[in-house]
């Protein structure tokens, strides 16, 4: 959820803007959803928002921080700096914000509850990212962090096979295949034996949102990165016929989630727990070529809100929890109990908050990175 540029707009892709503000605006749909109504239907098509924006971000991480790994992967030798360099841009876009937030989310909730959600082994997992690190853990408080956790594992633990993988072969494309595939399929396998021996493990805290399970999105979108970066004309030309084969799929996994009845029996609830998630990262997948090459202008009042929605995207995703907690608490203390503006003032307050955060925090943060823009290389 968090590979963006905070560049200017001339560095900007206009069709993965789009992609990320589809995604941040689902996500938020998914978790306001219940200030608006609470039937089943409604709430039902809210969590598919939820999941389908979360499995858009990982396909678009994936493919995003793939080219930048395919490129740095690509020098005559990878080696501890190269990691080290990596590592570094990473986390100075992602942590001071996520830490911040954290610190701000246990304090406002003392505030209104009047107990403290801090404790050493809550913060200690959280810090570290192990709120979901297997099944049956799920993060007990601000909840959103488990697909962070999944993106933050993945940034560190690919680059290191990358590295082990060069050793093992002189050929870079079968090294980076290789491991791509390691990410693509050991999931897909824990998966498989989880739901074969666990047959009551639960389908969003069991398997959708653990770790070690779902690392494959994040691989699919490298997977498109590789192929983006090898057979980037190829890829162009067939956008089209990908991004028509991919809404297909898309619209097939769709219809199969929206068919419970048929999903928790026998083949299909196993289908549902293992390759289900693989197709849907596929088919994003697929779509994505299509938004990559796409001429909008920055300039114009669409790409500008797109481009503007997703350079606070990540603010947002951190924020709006708080904003979640805190507005139709106050809202109805003051008597305040209509639906529709307790949903619109969480949109509002949501973005607002994120923009100046963005603004006076992730933003400078953000750009302490470049400092390490032009380190050397050097030999491990």
């Amino acid at each position: 959820m968090t590979t963006q540029s905070t560049t200017g707009y001339r560095d900007r892709i206009i069709g993965l803007d789009i992609l990320r503000s589809t995604a941040i605006l689902a996500v938020l749909m998914a978790h306001s959803s219940d200030l608006l109504s609470k039937e089943t239907t409604f709430k039902a098509a809210a969590f598919f928002s939820g999941f389908f924006g979360v499995e858009l971000f990982f396909v678009l991480s994936g493919f995003l921080i793939g080219t930048v790994l395919m490129k740095t992967f690509n020098i005559p030798h990878l080696n501890t700096s190269s990691i080290g360099l990596f590592w570094i841009r990473r986390w100075f876009r992602t942590l001071p914000n996520y830490y911040l937030i954290i610190g701000v989310y246990n304090l406002l909730y003392h505030h209104i509850t009047h107990t403290w959600v801090y404790s050493f082994k809550n913060n200690t997992s959280y810090f570290f990212f192990l709120q979901n690190i297997k099944p049956g853990m799920s993060a007990q408080y601000f909840s959103v962090s488990w697909s962070l956790a999944i993106e933050e594992w993945f940034y560190l633990l690919f680059p290191l096979l990358l590295f082990i993988g060069q050793y093992l072969s002189k050929n870079r494309r079968l090294v980076l295949l290789s491991v791509t595939g390691i990410f693509i399929f050991i999931p897909l396998l824990l998966r498989a034996y989880f739901a074969l021996t666990s047959a009551n493990t639960e389908w969003d805290n069991g398997f959708r949102k653990v770790m070690p399970l779902r690392l494959d999105g994040i691989g699919v979108g490298v997977l498109l990165a590789y192929i983006h970066y090898y057979h980037k004309t190829s890829l162009e030309k067939a956008r089209f016929k990908l991004c028509g084969i991919g809404s297909c799929i898309l619209i097939a996994e769709t219809l199969f989630w929206a068919c419970p009845q048929f999903i928790n029996t026998g083949l299909s609830s196993l289908l549902f727990k293992t390759i289900f998630f693989t197709c849907f990262s596929i088919g994003v997948a697929l779509v994505l070529p299509a938004f990559y090459y796409l001429k909008i202008s920055h300039k114009s009042l669409f790409g500008y809100a797109v481009t503007n929605i997703s350079l606070v995207s990540y603010s947002v995703y951190l924020l709006h929890p708080l904003v979640l907690l805190i507005l139709p608490n106050m809202l109805a203390k003051r008597h305040l109990d209509n639906p529709i503006l307790h949903f619109a003032l969480v949109w509002v307050m949501s973005f607002l908050l994120s923009w100046v955060l963005y603004q006076i925090f992730e933003k400078p943060t953000t750009n302490l990175r470049d400092k390490f823009k032009g380190r050397k290389y050097t030999a491990v």
